[in-house]
């Protein structure tokens, strides 16, 4: 990774090496000093930004690719999601895994977002299902919601309990957390690549076909 000064366009100190493959993303952490880092090579690490140097060992766990990561609440622990399947927590502080992994997926995960709450998070995965979690005991919530063709690709929250999740099987669906069931569903005309959420139940989603879609959700 590199640190770039943005008015001058120069890059500041030394890259910041550790990692063994490509780095696929970075967390600021609080006070804009720190950073976690994620990789394919398995691993997360956190940085001192003023300094270029690494804060600790790295974070081990993961068997494959980490594909993302969410700063909890607290500011002092970190959620990361991998191909191998897992989501797992970490303390930053301590700098290693809080507790064991949360498993349930059946194939790579590729996303998650925590909940209103900050005590759940809700991930997505290649198996074709979204999965609540509870972070405090690292167990799955209620049942996996199921009914995509393909792997979930991604998901927003509309409110504490509903989701609207896209896949690769050219469909968004909305969920109901609370049962875990489906409440409605929309088929695009390819696979959807991109959603924005403009408020008020509104959204704008495209497809690989190049369509691009103005959704509202309603009560029916």
């Amino acid at each position: 990774m590199r640190l770039w000064d943005l008015e001058t366009g120069k890059q500041l100190g030394e890259p910041l090496t550790g990692h063994n493959d490509w780095v696929t993303g970075a967390l600021l952490l609080a006070g804009g000093k720190r950073a976690l880092s994620r990789s394919v090579d398995g691993t997360l690490r956190l940085w001192q930004l003023d300094t270029g140097q690494q804060i600790g060992p790295a974070l081990i766990g993961h068997r494959d690719a980490v594909n993302g990561a969410l700063l909890l609440p607290d500011g002092k622990r970190a959620l990361s999601w991998s191909r191998d399947g897992t989501l797992r927590l970490w303390s930053l502080e301590a700098g290693h895994q809080v507790g064991p992994a949360l498993t349930g997926h059946k194939d790579a995960v590729h996303g998650a977002l925590l909940l209103p709450d900050g005590k759940r998070a809700l991930s997505w995965s290649d198996d074709r299902t979204l999965r609540q979690w509870d972070l405090e005991t690292g167990l799955q919530a209620g049942s996996a919601l199921t009914g995509h063709d393909d792997g979930v690709t991604g998901a927003v929250l509309l409110d504490k309990n509903q989701a609207l999740s896209w896949s690769d099987d050219w469909t968004l669906r909305l969920w109901d957390l609370s049962t875990s069931s489906e409440l409605a569903r929309f088929y695009a005309e390819g696979r959807i690549e991109r959603l924005i959420d403009c408020g008020t139940n509104r959204f704008f989603a495209g497809d690989g076909s190049g369509r691009v879609y103005f959704l509202e959700l309603v009560e029916s």
